[in-house]
């Protein structure tokens, strides 16, 4: 699963992403791009809210937008955005209240029917 890096919603994944899927493509493998820009479009606000020490809403959090920038912008001097840190603890949380990424879901549900076909 990859990130579009759309920067918009008429916009193309970027190169480096077509090449990648293409590749895969090539020798029959899954790919899946994701539609929106990357990972962190899918975050729940409640999620980004809990970890993150800041009051948005649902329209913070634009399918295409550097959600990286935007978080920075609204925290708190002295505090930074991390994808890896704050990323880890913001699926966490979604997760652990009944929360979930929907294309990761999908992917997983299609992952586990295949190996059962076998």
């Amino acid at each position: 699963m990859l990130d579009s890096d759309q920067e918009s919603e008429d916009g193309e994944p970027k190169d480096e992403v077509t090449r990648i899927k293409a590749n895969f493509d090539e020798h029959g493998k899954r790919c899946d791009v994701l539609d929106r820009r990357e990972i962190e479009n899918y975050y729940s606000c409640e999620a980004v809210n809990d970890i993150c020490h800041v009051s948005i809403n649902n329209e913070f959090i634009g399918e295409y937008d550097d959600i990286e920038e935007k978080l920075n912008s609204e925290m708190d001097d002295g505090y930074s955005f991390d994808k890896s840190k704050h990323g880890r603890q913001i699926v966490d949380y979604m997760y652990s209240n009944g929360g979930s990424i929907e294309p990761v879901e999908s992917l997983l549900q299609d992952c586990v029917e295949e190996v059962q076909r076998e």
